[in-house]
């Protein structure tokens, strides 16, 4: 007979809200809607029958079609409704109350919600109940949608509104406002929220810079004190080849032990003793110390491989020292 579903028209009759008081007491059965008093008939139509079993299951509502069996145009109409050519219905009803609230739309609605209304009578149809053949009633005006035009069915269900509908007395609530405080109280206490979340924003908003601005500062901090642990490991390590504790081929391994633990390696080039300049172990005089200062392993051993010698056999970590400036490893010892 009728559901929830959304009709052609863009709107929906909900079936808990539909009124049966009168219309069980007179379960009449037209065709079409049409009544004799309403049509231009050359007989009269009167009613093919009436309902029984009427009831609401799971939104949608049924009753049992019994048609009039000494009617001839009834027997007509249950022919083709037997043999499967009509099987739609339609109710025509009187709607008593109407919403727009969000809840008892559907997307694609463009009319209210008939949430409460009194059904009439419910017709054999041609179209399906939830097209062409609705019919809507009220105490001055009947119409049927089948021929309706916009303005007549404006009149009884009118296009859904712009205008939002707003709880007024759940923004009253959320505003911390009594029951009985006006429109324009809102207003005011909208105002000044809007006025604290401003001064909020902007103070969000210096706090972020500030946020900012202290990475930055730890960012260039940690910089500067890599740089500095960098230059003091420097200064470490070339210190300590300097004083001839350890040769250049050993800055590699002691700038990794020093960036690895500083007071370490500080420690153990402190106790490490200086190795004596090569000339001072080969006992070279006044007048030669300025020729062989500088000279390699490979110097000694072209221009003077008896000194060379005397140095490997009196002074081995002299001889080692310069064996691996040169070569870059330590020497097997004999």
């Amino acid at each position: 007979m009728s559901d929830d579903s959304l009709n052609s028209f863009g709107f929906r009759v909900l079936t808990d809200g539909i009124d049966l008081t009168d219309f069980e007491k007179n379960p009449v059965m037209l065709f079409g809607h049409f009544r004799s008093v309403e049509a231009d008939f050359k007989e009269p139509l009167l009613p093919i029958g009436r309902w029984e079993n009427i009831r609401k299951e799971d939104g949608k509502l049924i009753g049992d079609a019994v048609f009039d069996e000494d009617d001839e145009f009834a027997m007509k109409v249950w022919g083709k409704v037997e043999k499967g050519i009509l099987n739609a219905c339609s109710i025509g009803f009187e709607d008593l109350q109407l919403s727009e609230l969000p809840e008892h739309l559907l997307p694609g609605q463009v009319r209210p919600t008939v949430v409460r209304s009194m059904l009439k009578e419910c017709s054999i149809a041609d179209i399906p109940s939830n097209g062409n053949a609705i019919k809507l009633m009220s105490p001055t005006k009947t119409v049927t949608l089948s021929s309706a035009g916009g303005d007549e069915l404006d009149q009884l269900i009118p296009q859904l509104s712009t205008k939002s509908h707003i709880d007024m007395k759940l923004v009253l609530s959320t505003l911390s406002l009594s029951d009985t405080a006006s429109e324009q109280d809102a207003v005011v206490a909208i105002g000044k929220l809007t006025a604290r979340l401003r001064v909020a924003e902007e103070k969000a908003a210096q706090f972020q810079t500030l946020a900012d601005e202290k990475v930055k500062l730890e960012t260039k901090l940690a910089d500067l004190e890599k740089e500095a642990k960098e230059a003091k490991i420097t200064a470490l390590v070339s210190g300590a080849i300097k004083d001839r504790k350890y040769v250049e081929a050993d800055r590699e391994m002691l700038t990794r032990l020093a960036s690895g633990d500083f007071a370490f390696a500080a420690e153990m080039i402190s106790a490490k003793k200086p190795v004596a300049a090569v000339h001072n172990q080969l006992g070279a005089g006044a007048e030669s110390e300025d020729e062989t200062r500088d000279w390699t392993f490979e110097d000694y051993s072209v221009k003077a491989p008896d000194k060379l010698m005397k140095l490997k056999a009196e002074n081995w970590d002299a001889y080692s020292a310069l064996f691996k400036k040169q070569y870059g490893v330590e020497p097997r010892k004999a």
